[in-house]
């Protein structure tokens, strides 16, 4: 889980007024497993939004790439909640027990898409997106790709989605 605060807590307040915690740069995600967790693979709550610095002002935005995740058995194998700039890339998501990958956005101080992200959107290169990615339901029931709740998250053509279904 990522849970990234809007500011930073006990002793370190007192280090860096300017610190976001939510704003920081992710550094690097690679060939990553997650499996039979029972809740979610990876979790990115609250409003994640990578910048160059992680400082209070920057609005320079710098997307987090989680490459090469693999998540299966668990109720969720990605989700991010009020969060943008993430690509998932090279992934294998599968039999998980809701969905593969949920992206869900909630208004946040009134501003559901901050103006500074909107040059991000749809965007392949450095906005929100899941490219070069297999997403395979449960294979035990009717789970499906959740799509985005959000304006800006786009799958490169590429990706390949698959329901499956087991009769018994």
């Amino acid at each position: 889980m990522y849970q990234l605060l809007d500011a930073p807590t006990g002793l370190s307040i007192y280090n860096n007024a300017n610190y976001r915690p939510y704003k920081q740069p992710l550094g690097r995600f690679y060939n990553n497993s997650v499996h039979s967790t029972g809740l979610f693979g990876v979790l990115i709550t609250p409003r994640y939004t990578p910048t160059v610095s992680g400082t209070e002002n920057d609005q320079q935005i710098k997307t987090a790439v989680f490459e090469g995740l693999t998540a299966w058995k668990n109720n969720v194998g990605m989700e991010s909640i009020m969060s943008y700039v993430i690509q998932i890339k090279n992934a294998l998501l599968f039999d998980n027990s809701y969905t593969g990958i949920s992206n869900f956005a909630i208004n946040i101080d009134g501003q559901l898409n901050p103006p500074y992200l909107q040059s991000t959107f749809y965007n392949i290169e450095n906005g929100s997106a899941i490219v070069n990615s297999i997403i395979i339901g449960n294979l035990n029931d009717t789970a499906d790709v959740i799509t985005p709740l959000r304006t800006g998250l786009t799958g490169k053509s590429n990706c390949i989605y698959y329901r499956t279904y087991i009769y018994i």
